[in-house]
């Protein structure tokens, strides 16, 4: 009431706006949850990959571009004194600074460690729902303009399309994409992977178990709604 009382009602042109808002968070957006699974496993492998070159470039005393001082300590002791490791700072080293191949490269491997687009796929694992759709995805009137505001995992942030000459991400992840999951009557996962891409030479895994299999649709859900209704954490 407290609320009600010092906000008053919506004039009747933004409460249909609020109620778009409702439809689209009611809604949802559909996510392909094998090509998310199979993206993070090229994701992880790759994270893995980055992060030894790393070691191997500074000094193999395993340091990792998650310690920001001592990295920056690092750099500093190679002639690159950084405020920080922010993005912004990151790229501009790049771009204006002739630097040595190691230290380049250094600053590369931090650029796709922190990369947020990577860690949006753990997002839409957690928030998907059991009919495959994330939801609770916008927030009404969420900055002081009146404009929408993202959560969880910040759709109106996604990384445009900018690579060029690059294989579609629909064929990279054909070689772990894996089929539908199975959940074995003794609680144990069952999960079967598609054959290896010959071009890729990603490697084939499959988790198997002695127990009859059940279907499992998909993960357990954050969040939860439905049309007349508030959104509700889990």
């Amino acid at each position: 009431m407290a609320v009600y009382a010092a906000a008053g009602t919506l004039p009747d042109a933004e409460r249909l706006v609020w109620v778009l808002d409702q439809q689209i968070n009611a809604r949802g957006v559909w996510i392909d949850t094998d090509f998310v699974i199979a993206a993070k496993a090229i994701a992880d492998m790759s994270i893995g990959e980055v992060l030894e070159e790393f070691d191997q470039l500074t000094g193999g005393d395993g340091l990792t571009p998650h310690q920001i001082e001592k990295t920056r300590g690092w750099l500093a002791e190679r002639g690159l004194a950084l405020t920080n490791l922010q993005a912004d700072t990151v790229e501009e080293a790049l771009e204006s600074i002739e630097l040595p191949d190691d230290l380049r490269r250094a600053l590369e491997i931090r650029q796709i460690v922190a990369a947020t687009s990577l860690k949006k796929l753990d997002a839409m694992l957690a928030c998907v729902g059991p009919d495959g759709r994330a939801r609770g995805l916008l927030q009404y009137h969420g900055a002081r303009t009146g404009r929408w505001s993202g959560q969880l995992i910040q759709p109106q942030n996604f990384p445009r399309p900018i690579l060029e000459k690059m294989p579609d991400p629909e064929d990279l992840v054909t070689a772990v994409r894996p089929a539908p999951s199975m959940r074995c009557a003794n609680g144990e996962s069952r999960s079967t992977y598609s054959s290896v891409d010959s071009g890729t030479q990603l490697p084939l895994r499959r988790e198997t178990c002695s127990a009859p299999a059940i279907s499992l649709r998909s993960n357990v859900a954050c969040f939860s709604h439905s049309p007349g209704s508030t959104i509700n954490a889990r």
